[in-house]
């Protein structure tokens, strides 16, 4: 260990060292630089000036000064350490040495220490380093502009979401010289207001802007409930002005809260603005009880309470978003009735409860978790503010992995209490009690309308519109029926029924999974919408068949069925192969399609998206059900809806399909647009959403709606760059071409020129998938397409613009996503052909196709004849192929109410409304032969296994048709001949000449076709 005197080239083990440069030593007096090499780092301070001082703080236990020994220097240097005179430093010595330990003090308190040294001759001092404890540091005095943190320190803008401000109302203000060039502030120098977050960490330093006469001269400051006060007054205007610091906390999680903003203590108000935040270097702000929460951090799900959990009590009332409040869903529901609680349960491991806090709130709320009470605070901590919204009110970490049940509840008091949100962790989930309400399917599940093609009703009442509550204002009823079903069948793991339940409804009502019965009640004392009243998990990945009735004479409502996100229902008619398709079978598919043109078909047999409805404009799902079978073997398929309304006789026929032949159907390679004619930001299925939004007339969806001829969507004047725009798919999705429609307006000014377009699969982390930079300016209305490569699915993909031409705007009419369809999801069927029905050339016509399948056919047995609930009819006419004898510019529309004969419409006029005429195709399509064979081989049929490369024994006879049908062959490439590259060994034969002769034998039964010979 060195002693007084030594050379110290560097610091010691269990030391550091800080060089005479470091800013956080400030030289006051006359000193000058002295370059020589055998100092630290070649430099060190020097004075010969009386009374010159150095001065540094930090924090630690010992301290080392490091200087320079020379015959006649400075003998009486005085040390002063808080304050106190310890030593001085005498550097007087015959001997001639730089880095020499000049100071040592050992036995501080671990503690922040001042430390001043100071001159009383005008004999020379050096002063070449500092060195302090490795486990201490230095730090600085405050009231410096520290733009920078300082080594073994991290800085957090003012802007950092894990802040919470009450009463700040500019928050992260443009001020010039401000870190990140912006600040906060409290409201108009308000001394009401507040700065929340919590750290893990040791240390903390509060950044702040400066005045020396507006800014608050006290400002107090709270660590985990420890009060100390400090000035944000300076002598100077300053910006980056380091004001407060807290060091030496033990490591681990604390909360700062920065209040009280006053001129002079204890007397009128003053104005603060934070600028940014310092802690360790490797700490980190986290959220905790008190910090505000209005999104769930990453590695959390939240749940809004008004849908999530179950309420009990009297008296709860409902409050909405307004001025400074904000709720999750947009509104909360709370009461001040003793008594009154929410109950829920969950699966995992963490749990947080949000909450908004007021100045008359609950001070003792009770929260049990599997039984184990602790309370709660919801009032602010000052009368003086009001509402503190989106706060994390309770938290609990290390729970046991599994399901857990919790209660909360108002147990004295007058105070409002309520819970706004509740946040588990990403890999749990809420668990369901029967009996509460669902207004909307859970994270991985998705839902069914009770008026979804696939369910099926036995003589029950069908309430299509107009049920106010009900899941899409609808619901079915039994009508006290005794044992008449609903019947459907769905692939997946896991059920739920969701219902009215009323007081006129079965105790007893019974639904069957598969022929197993289980006993479900339907009864609430008054009617409740959307209850979970049935829910089934873990059954096999296979399909079910559920049927759903009442024993007795009393009501079953049905409102919707949830099922697995990836699950799908069927129809009991319903094929995936066209193969299958026989009269009265269906075969579902996906329409797409912009509107007032032909879209294309794809994903023949899969489920993509809703169904499409009478007032879609286009794009969705559709079944085509099987109506005929000629001597030939060509199926007649006819769509069970219209496809698309809005659109004329002449671009039908434009396209082909008004003709008598109809148009082939394209196989494979084509795109086709993947997301639907989005009615709102959610409906009918995926999530529309931008970064900005000029108006509620111009949101996201506007930009999906298929409609090209309205604004679409803009974001707010000035915030185009970095603004997006993306929809979320139902599930992940492969796409590889976009389309953008550009400016209604301001074409030249307000285009995008720079963007690019990403995808996601958890809304963090994105992928570029393509980039288009210094793009010519649009016209107006223009529309272009975007091709890139991609097999990649995401949930998301977004266009995030980064410049335009010069405007206040990126506006966009329009925004598309395609596919490109690259396999044929019909490879059993070798044509198939689109065309319009023939509909009867006036009313008494019968001679023709809608009269002869859909007015009339009951399709062998599988349907009752002119249901609209098959054919759908009733929205609106569909056009034919037939000229109207109404004149001969006339076609024949067929349909709506009622179900009338053969109406004459304009071919090229009449277009305008969901109720007019539009396109139902019919489809005509041929079946490939069926090929299926087994080997026979040994005297048995064997059939080939791929998977494991092996032949299995079928018969030692010949197979039956069905054998053949089921388990035979279909891909015979497994006898292809393939190339082989065998190495043949050659054996010595003589000699020829000077060298020598080599001969081999191949086995021309096993190779028999060789096509290169190689000798090495």
């Amino acid at each position: 260990m060195a002693v007084l005197g030594d050379q110290l080239n560097n610091p010691e083990s269990g030391w550091k060292r800080y060089d005479d440069t470091n800013d956080m030593i400030v030289y006051i007096g006359t000193w000058s630089t002295e370059t020589l090499a055998g100092n630290y780092n070649g430099s060190a301070k020097y004075t010969s000036t009386s009374g010159s001082t150095m001065s540094f703080t930090f924090y630690g236990t010992k301290i080392r000064i490091i200087g320079g020994l020379y015959s006649g220097r400075t003998t009486t240097v005085q040390v002063i350490i808080d304050g106190i005179n310890v030593g001085i430093i005498n550097e007087d010595s015959t001997t001639s040495r730089t880095k020499a330990l000049v100071f040592e003090k050992i036995d501080l308190s671990q503690d922040k220490h001042v430390v001043q040294i100071k001159t009383v001759d005008s004999k020379t001092l050096i002063l070449d380093a500092i060195d302090v404890g490795e486990d201490g540091y230095m730090t600085r005095s405050t009231g410096v502009v520290l733009t920078a943190p300082d080594v073994d320190w991290k800085r957090y803008d003012d802007a950092e979401p894990f802040i919470s401000y009450t009463g700040f109302t500019q928050r992260n203000h443009a001020v010039t010289g401000t870190y990140e060039g912006k600040t906060s502030y409290n409201a108009n120098g308000s001394s009401v207001g507040e700065v929340v977050f919590s750290f893990v960490g040791t240390k903390v330093r509060i950044i702040s802007s400066t005045t020396n006469t507006s800014r608050a001269q006290s400002v107090s400051a709270s660590i985990d409930g420890n009060v100390e006060t400090f000035t944000a007054r300076t002598a100077t205007n300053q910006a980056q002005t380091f004001v407060y610091e807290k060091i030496g906390l033990p490591y681990g999680t604390h909360t700062v809260k920065i209040f009280g903003f006053y001129g002079v203590p204890d007397a009128g108000a003053a104005a603060f603005g934070l600028d940014a935040i310092d802690i360790d270097s490797d700490g980190r702000l986290v959220r905790s009880v008190g910090s505000e929460v209005s999104a769930p951090e990453s590695g959390w799900r939240r749940y809004d309470t008004d849908s999530s959990v179950q309420f009990f009590g009297t008296d709860w009332k409902s409050v909405a978003n307004s001025t400074g409040r904000v709720f999750e869903g947009g509104s909360v529901k709370y009461s001040n009735v003793v008594g009154n609680y929410i109950i829920f349960s969950f699966a995992g491991d963490k749990l947080r409860l949000i909450a908004e806090y007021g100045s008359a709130y609950d001070t003792n709320v009770e929260v049990s978790i599997d039984g184990v009470v602790e309370y709660i605070n919801l009032s602010t901590t000052s009368s003086s503010i009001q509402y503190q919204p989106q706060r994390i009110a309770f938290e609990k970490f290390g729970l046991t992995n599994g399901i857990h049940e919790i209660i909360v509840k108002k147990v004295s008091g007058t105070g409002n209490f309520h819970i706004d949100a509740v946040d588990i962790g990403e890999n749990g989930f809420m668990v369901r009690p029967i009996g509460m309400q669902l207004t909307t399917p859970d994270e991985g599940w998705k839902r069914y309308d009770d008026s979804s093609s696939e369910i099926i009703y036995d003589g029950w009442l069908r309430y299509p519109t107009g049920q106010a509550g009900s899941y899409n204002n609808s619901f079915s009823a039994s009508n006290n029926t005794v044992n008449k079903k609903v019947i459907f069948t769905f692939k997946g793991t896991k059920l739920r029924l969701i219902t009215m339940t009323h007081s006129d409804s079965t105790t007893i009502g019974k639904i069957s999974i598969d022929g197993t019965p289980y006993d479900v009640s339907f009864y609430s004392s008054s009617s409740i919408n959307q209850v979970l009243v049935f829910e089934k998990t873990g059954l096999e990945d296979s399909l079910h068949t559920i049927e759903i009735y009442s024993p007795e004479a009393k009501n079953i409502r049905i409102d919707a069925v949830d099922i697995d996100l990836d699950g799908r229902m069927f129809h009991p008619d319903e094929v995936t192969d066209p193969i299958d398709l026989t009269i009265g079978k269906r075969i579902r598919c996906y329409y797409s399609t912009n509107n007032g043109v032909v879209g294309n078909f794809a994903f023949f047999g899969q489920e993509t998206a809703p169904f499409i409805t009478t007032s879609a404009g286009a794009g969705g799902d559709l079944y085509f059900i099987c109506v005929d079978k000629n001597r030939a073997g060509q199926l007649k398929l006819i769509a069970d809806r219209n496809i698309q309304h809005s659109i004329s006789w002449d671009t039908l026929n434009a396209s082909g399909i008004a003709s008598g032949s109809g148009v082939p159907l394209p196989k494979k390679g084509y795109y086709v647009s993947m997301i639907p004619a989005m009615t709102s930001n959610t409906t009918p299925q995926g999530v529309a959403a931008a970064s900005t939004t000029y108006s509620a007339s111009l949101e996201a969806w506007k930009a999906f709606d298929k409609n090209t001829a309205d604004a679409g969507w803009l974001m707010e004047s000035n915030k185009w760059n970095g603004a997006w725009i993306s929809y979320t798919f139902p599930q992940p999705t492969v796409i590889n071409k976009y389309g953008i429609k550009g400016p209604n307006s301001n074409a030249s000014t307000d285009s995008a020129k720079s963007w690019r377009f990403e995808g996601s699969n958890d809304g963090t982390n994105w992928t570029v998938l393509d980039t288009k930079t210094n793009q010519p300016a649009w016209s107006t209305g223009e529309y272009r397409e975007y091709v890139f490569t991609n097999k990649d699915t995401y949930k998301t993909c977004r266009l995030v613009f980064n410049a335009n031409n010069g405007g206040a705007y990126v506006r966009t009419m329009a925004v598309d996503m395609f596919q490109l369809i690259e396999e044929d999801s019909m490879p059993s069927v070798d044509l198939s052909f689109l065309r319009l029905p023939t509909g009867g050339i006036n009313s008494s016509d019968k001679d023709n196709e809608w009269d002869m399948y859909i007015v009339n056919s009951r399709l062998n047995g599988t349907i009752i004849a002119g249901d609209d609930n098959v054919w759908n009819y009733s929205g609106g006419s569909s056009w034919t192929s037939t000229t109207n004898t109404a004149g001969s510019a006339n076609r024949t529309g067929r349909g709506a109410s009622g179900n009338v004969g053969a109406s004459g419409y304009n071919p090229t006029s009449y277009v305008a409304a969901a109720t007019a005429t539009g396109f139902r195709p019919l489809m005509a399509i041929e079946i490939l032969p069926m090929i299926r064979s087994f080997i026979h081989h040994d005297g048995a049929y064997k059939k080939h296994q791929t998977e494991a490369l092996t032949w299995n024994t079928i018969s030692a006879t010949l197979p039956s048709e069905d054998t053949f049908i089921n388990d035979g062959m279909n891909d015979l490439s497994v006898l292809d001949r393939k190339n082989e590259v065998f190495a043949q060994t050659m054996t010595a034969n003589g000699s020829l000449g000077s060298g020598k002769m080599y001969k081999g034998s191949i086995d021309l039964k096993k190779y028999f076709e060789v096509i290169n010979v190689s000798v090495k």
